[in-house]
């Protein structure tokens, strides 16, 4: 199987982050790899999937660049299962 490349996935911008999905529609695997473009100066709240449960994670770029990661999310990443803990706030659902 061929992942789709950073270049020709769509891009799915979420709080100043470019997030690509690069593992095909369809593809029946139990996870996907995502590529998240997070430049200088961003923080992602801390957050979790409520397909995995408990797994809380934040980070953020102090660096002087861009920082690109790539991530294998089990189960499938999926944008409407992000729970955020806003700092002083309810949890919400991923806008």
């Amino acid at each position: 199987m061929r992942h789709v490349t950073g270049a020709t996935a769509p891009v799915h911008d979420w709080r100043g982050m470019a997030i690509r999905e690069l593992t095909p529609p369809g593809a029946g695997l139990p996870g996907s790899l995502v590529e998240v473009d997070v430049p200088t100066g961003i923080v992602h709240p801390t957050a979790r999937s409520t397909k995995c449960g408990t797994l809380w994670y934040s980070y953020r770029n102090d660096s002087a660049g861009s920082a690109r990661l790539l991530s294998f999310n089990v189960p499938a990443y999926d944008p409407a299962a992000t729970q955020v803990r806003e700092p002083g706030a309810a949890q919400a659902g991923h806008d």
